[in-house]
């Protein structure tokens, strides 16, 4: 551990990053102030929690890394109006089209997101020649970080022991959720350079997958960590209604796990 992650002044900031995140999910999930009685006599909403019975085990934000692609297509969509010449000009716009192809997310599909980065590359080229729509693709690049770090603040992962919800949108927040222990398949996909800042990709499915906003969660940080923790809550979650195999109940009950599959021995 590096002296930076043992000062005190890291430690103090972090600690306000995480009471800001937290105050920030509770703005945005607080139960409305309803007439309890009128809607209905037997259930009253927890004033301190999302429902009764539910722990929050994680909150994060996407990882800080993120922040660098708005950064990185500003820059190579600004040079690219500039229609340098050659080799280099082939690189900005190859640049642009890689940052724009990933800007897409996940569950739009290759096809999708190919089309967004060529035709996004094909109107900064054009713009010079766009008259005031040229100066619209202008202001449009120098928004894009900012936009991007809005919606960066304001998309927040949250892992409790029921569900997976993933809060995202600036001005119209979208609350997508899915149980625990309807997730029948699970991912964790991590390249080098995010094994290196410790960030990577989670894909969760289920039956329904009415959310797609759920089927694909990009730069979640410590990534592999967060992963064993939906795969931990997923099994106490099967063992706490009964779903267990005969192996598993047999090493519970101490005796034999079951019959030898055929053909052993």
């Amino acid at each position: 551990m590096g002296w930076w992650e043992s000062s005190e002044l890291v430690a103090d900031l972090r600690r306000r990053y995480y009471e800001q995140l937290s105050e920030q999910v509770w703005s945005k999930l607080q139960p409305e102030d309803i007439d309890v009685v009128t809607v209905n006599d037997k259930r009253t909403l927890d004033p301190a929690a999302l429902t009764r019975f539910e722990e929050t085990f994680h909150l994060s934000r996407q990882h800080p890394i993120v922040l660098l692609r708005p950064v990185l297509g500003l820059l190579s969509g600004l040079l690219v109006l500039t229609r340098p010449p050659g080799l280099l000009g082939v690189l900005v716009a190859v640049t642009l089209a890689y940052v724009l192809f990933h800007r897409v997310p996940l569950r739009q599909g290759r096809r999708e997101r190919l089309i967004a980065a060529v035709l996004g590359v094909v109107i900064v080229l054009a713009a010079p020649n766009l008259g005031l729509g040229g100066l619209v693709v202008v202001a449009l690049l120098v928004a894009w970080p900012i936009y991007d770090v809005l919606d960066w603040s304001h998309e927040i992962l949250i892992v409790t022991n029921k569900r997976v919800l993933n809060m995202h949108g600036i001005f119209t927040v979208h609350r997508p959720s899915v149980k625990i222990s309807s997730i029948g398949f699970s991912n964790c996909i991590s390249g080098p350079i995010g094994n290196f800042f410790h960030y990577g990709t989670i894909d969760l499915d289920t039956p329904s997958q009415r959310d797609n906003a759920l089927s694909n969660l990009e730069f979640v940080p410590h990534a592999y960590e967060v992963w064993r923790l939906i795969l931990q809550l997923h099994s106490e979650h099967r063992r706490e209604m009964g779903d267990q195999s005969p192996e598993e109940q047999g090493r519970r009950r101490g005796g034999d796990p079951g019959p030898a599959p055929a053909g052993d021995g």
